[in-house]
């Protein structure tokens, strides 16, 4: 009997993808699985908190190429496998995470495999595909994207050091700027690790107003953002991309 081949996590793959997520885009490369309950570093590269329980099935690590300097943190992509092929709905994941060692597909939890293929395939080919999900839908963090854009303060930040990290963004995040009270902007630094800094030299205090763009040049205004607290609370915005 003819063995069917196995994807080999090893060997290079032709996918031709850029960088840049885009929209209606579906892309082919392979699947493998991690433990992301204990990503490395302790939150992984976008800085995101570990989700808990079963919400790890909504996480997954995204390819050296597409993870595109901390751009693919947060995005959202449909995922399907071996088992969508013979009938399972897709699933929907967001990047948490940089897979160092490969240019293509996706390093997925392990809980979220489960739900393309079986544990024992250990690489699997997959398609995925960026989609901006509906209001109602609940990410593995727990929020509803209706709910808005979510900023995660930063502990190290202070007057000296403005920072933050967005998360529950429908789209990709493609720059932030600090707008300025006689209305010129000041852009936001990004960092590897899906921080936003600025870095002027200048002591801020009090709250900002801050203009979120999507890869897709979709703005929305962050009003009364306190970018140097020190706090990690989350502060839930209300504003939101549209669907794309």
């Amino acid at each position: 009997m003819e063995q069917a081949l196995v994807p080999n996590v090893q060997q290079p793959i032709n996918v031709n993808i850029g960088p840049e997520l885009g929209a209606g885009q579906t892309y082919q490369g392979r699947a493998t699985f991690y433990d992301a309950a204990n990503p490395t570093g302790g939150k992984g590269n976008s800085g995101y908190d570990v989700p808990s329980g079963g919400a790890l099935v909504g996480v997954t690590a995204i390819n050296n190429v597409q993870w595109n300097g901390s751009e693919a943190s947060g995005a959202f992509l449909e995922v399907s496998g071996p088992k969508q092929r013979a009938g399972a709905a897709p699933i929907i994941v967001q990047v948490s995470d940089l897979l160092y060692e490969r240019a293509d597909g996706l390093d997925l939890s392990a809980e979220a495999f489960f739900e393309v293929a079986e544990p024992i395939d250990g690489v699997v080919d997959i398609e995925y595909k960026l989609v901006s999900p509906d209001d109602s839908f609940v990410t593995p963090y727990g929020y509803s994207i209706g709910q808005g854009i979510v900023v995660e303060g930063i502990p190290e930040s202070n007057p000296y050091y403005g920072a933050i990290r967005l998360n529950n963004h429908r789209n990709p995040v493609d720059s932030v700027d600090l707008l300025e009270e006689d209305g010129s902007i000041t852009s936001l630094e990004r960092g590897s690790d899906n921080r936003f800094v600025l870095n002027t030299g200048t002591p801020i205090s009090g709250v900002q107003d801050l203009v979120v763009t999507d890869i897709f040049g979709q703005q929305v205004t962050l009003n009364d953002i306190n970018i140097a607290s020190g706090s990690d609370a989350d502060v839930i915005t209300g504003q939101q991309f549209d669907v794309i």
